[in-house]
């Protein structure tokens, strides 16, 4: 599983949910990255399409009510008229095959769910160290070092080795269920970040519950994803419209 998913990214920056530092930083992805503007590009597109499906429905709508206004059956129509009536309705077909390109299968299966929607949120605890000169301060940064060099196996290890000297805390749960989520042990992150939500009051929460419905989803206990994508819908999680979009789009 990788670290940065950009299609999570790409979501965010059409649906204007970016702070302020983050589209910053994602508007300079795109200016190094062509793919990436192009694929952003699309997906804005896409959703203008979608959004405009009700006013292309008004339009030949309106396109019928023309044509029976200015076609009675007995009165022949001035070829410019009838002209520019194709017209309108062949803009309206063209734009409506363009949508049915577009629109994108409102069923997927849990894998490319997740795999279209898994990003793992970085920790307070990667990017500082905790004071050394203890035993468990130095196994948990020597952890934290494994982690980041993408050892996630030993990271698992070396975190589990710090619980045999110090209480579990919801960093330490939260990290090991992001090395669990890295090497593709759903139950066991699911474990972990379960802790953090039981846990309650601390800063992981509103990311714990969204990767706890993820891998939910990953193991296919779907009841228990649609409850927790609901609760997080209900919530004020930032994740509570990828949460909607994916059980609109669970099977």
């Amino acid at each position: 599983m990788k670290t940065i998913d950009f299609n999570y990214f790409i979501e965010r920056y059409i649906s204007d949910e970016m702070m302020p530092e983050e589209r910053s930083w994602f508007e300079k992805e795109m200016e190094g990255n062509p793919s990436l503007r192009q694929e952003t590009e699309l997906r804005r597109k896409t959703d203008e399409i979608l959004c405009s499906n009700n006013d292309i429905l008004v339009l030949r709508s309106k396109l019928a009510v023309i044509a029976s206004q200015h076609n009675p059956a007995d009165k022949p129509q001035p070829a410019g008229r009838m002209a520019f009536i194709r017209y309108a309705a062949a803009v309206a077909f063209l734009v409506m095959t363009a949508a049915a390109v577009y629109i994108p299968n409102r069923k997927m299966s849990n894998d490319k769910l997740f795999d279209r929607y898994a990003v793992l949120v970085p920790t307070a605890g990667e990017s500082v160290s905790r004071s050394s000169g203890q035993e468990a301060d130095d196994l948990y940064n020597q952890a934290m070092a494994e982690y980041r060099e993408g050892h996630y196996t030993m990271a698992i290890s070396l975190f589990i080795g710090y619980t045999t000297i110090r209480e579990e805390h919801p960093e330490l749960l939260m990290m090991l269920g992001n090395s669990y989520m890295q090497t593709e042990q759903y139950t066991e992150a699911g474990i972990n970040y379960s802790k953090v939500v039981d846990h309650n009051n601390n800063l992981y929460l509103e990311d714990a519950n969204w990767l706890l419905g993820l891998c939910y989803l990953k193991t296919g206990d779907n009841a228990l994803a649609r409850q927790q994508m609901s609760a997080i819908i209900n919530s004020e999680s930032r994740h509570r419209r990828d949460a909607k979009r994916i059980l609109k789009k669970m099977k």
